[in-house]
């Protein structure tokens, strides 16, 4: 802000003129005050005023200089010019400031190497206190590995969505997420292998809105049993178990019986079936593959559900796993009912 003041004995009747030289090339210069008109050639701004100016009053010109993003010194020299004037000394000043931008936020991720159906967390952090706050937002998304496979809904952050806010308060260097205190954001990691992006907007003082982003990955780690069941039914029982596989794919799935009195199994002629003593073994690929094509909405995780009918008494424990190209899952026993 200018102010062009009148120390005289008269008003003005013609018009006065402002110059501002900057210390910088590439600017340009507006203004919405009343009567001035300006325009910018190399790095000086020229602003005139017709308009007279009243005895000890004065004309306030709020000069709007656009410039480029860079850090360091900034210098200008305003001088004002009218041929009313007689005195010369009190028309020029300078001033020299300090430009600075704030620094890219950085992602921390923790755990660096993240697991499927894990809870990890997101801080955001500056290197260096910046005079403003810092604001924006972290967006993430998701790029299954291969391509073309489904997100899991359950990837998102700990408030809810795949948008949070934050806040790095001046002079401060560590993110507030959704106005809360400073510190990390819990995010699940869902049930799919691939590529998690956090793409982040932000914004401190004057300057516009700049993004950064960074990825982290998610394993493509073996299948995982997490939780079984069982219901009793006139015939037998069905085991229920919960799972999920990375990949999107199961190969085999195996019981093997630890019962008594010890058994035998057998196949029969069933083609997608092979027995070893107590340990049944399904070829069940074409089954999830199905099942992971036309369920989208799940991630990987999947219900099985598996009728046994038994003739006679039998009682134990039966432990189910489950396999794929990466290897078997954990192994989890349930007693028979």
């Amino acid at each position: 802000m200018i102010s062009v003041r009148n120390v005289g004995t008269k008003e003005t009747t013609l018009p006065v003129t402002v110059t501002a030289t900057f210390s910088y090339d590439g600017l340009s210069a507006s203004t919405t005050s009343v009567g001035w008109v300006c325009s910018m050639v190399a790095r000086t701004a020229t602003c005139t005023n017709p308009l007279s100016i009243a005895v000890n009053s004065e004309r306030v010109l709020e000069l709007k200089i656009t410039m480029p993003l860079v850090d360091g010194f900034f210098s200008s020299v305003v001088e004002v010019n009218s041929v009313e004037d007689y005195n010369l000394s009190n028309n020029k000043a300078s001033n020299t400031s300090r430009i600075e931008s704030p620094g890219v936020p950085r992602f921390v991720i923790s755990p660096p190497s993240l697991q499927p159906g894990q809870q990890a967390t997101l801080s955001l952090t500056i290197n260096t206190p910046f005079p403003h706050d810092l604001f924006g937002t972290v967006t993430l998304s998701f790029t299954s590995s291969p391509p073309g496979g489904a997100m899991d809904p359950a990837l998102q952050f700990a408030t809810g969505g795949r948008t949070v806010g934050y806040i790095i308060r001046a002079f401060s260097t560590q993110a507030q997420f959704n106005g809360g205190q400073a510190g990390p954001i819990g995010f699940q990691t869902g049930t799919v292998a691939g590529n998690l992006v956090f793409a982040a907007t932000y914004q401190g003082g004057t300057r516009p809105a700049q993004s950064t982003s960074t990825t982290a990955s998610v394993s493509a780690v073996a299948p995982r049993i997490s939780t079984m069941a069982t219901e009793k039914t006139a015939t037998g029982f069905v085991a229920a178990f919960t799972m999920f596989s990375p990949s999107r794919r199961v190969n085999t799935l195996s019981f093997q019986f630890n019962a008594s009195p010890p058994i035998r199994l057998s196949c029969g002629n069933l083609s997608s079936c092979s027995a070893s003593g107590s340990t049944v073994t399904f070829q069940v690929q074409p089954l999830f593959n199905t099942w992971y094509a036309n369920n989208t909405d799940f991630g990987s995780i999947a219900t099985v559900r598996v009728p046994f009918t038994i003739d006679g008494t039998l009682s134990g424990t039966i432990s189910v796993t489950v396999t794929n190209e990466t290897g078997p899952s954990n192994t989890m026993s349930f007693t028979i009912p």
